[in-house]
């Protein structure tokens, strides 16, 4: 009888500890798509401090806030933190809510219908 309780207790653990990890994966910390910007000309966008995983300041940097487009067209407002030079081509990777990783990409990288949504709406 006594071991049945301890199976039961167990068996409940598991589910609990299972329901959570699917909940966090798929919700905000899993990939959703990559999305492509090209920074402003005008570039008016506050200074913000970029920190480190171990919460140093690093060199100053620039938050935007753009328009991005993934490769079918579609539209999202992403918020990422760097410094970039005006005009360039930018590839982001995010989650839900997150850019997880972010790299320059020449023009020629973009796809033809992102590059046409960035080129008729701007960024």
């Amino acid at each position: 009888m006594k071991n049945k309780g301890i199976l039961f207790v167990f068996i409940i653990f598991i589910s609990i500890v299972t329901i959570t990890a699917v909940r966090y994966l798929s919700t905000d910390h899993t990939v959703s798509d990559c999305y492509y910007t090209q920074i402003p000309w005008g570039n008016v966008n506050r200074e913000s401090w970029l920190i480190d995983d171990f919460g140093h300041k690093q060199p100053i940097g620039k938050e935007y806030v753009l328009d991005c487009f993934n490769v079918l067209g579609e539209r999202k407002r992403v918020t990422f933190i760097n410094t970039y030079c005006p005009g360039t081509y930018i590839k982001l990777k995010t989650k839900k809510k997150v850019v997880i990783d972010q790299r320059i990409v020449s023009e020629s990288e973009v796809p033809q219908r992102a590059l046409n949504q960035i080129k008729c709406y701007g960024t």
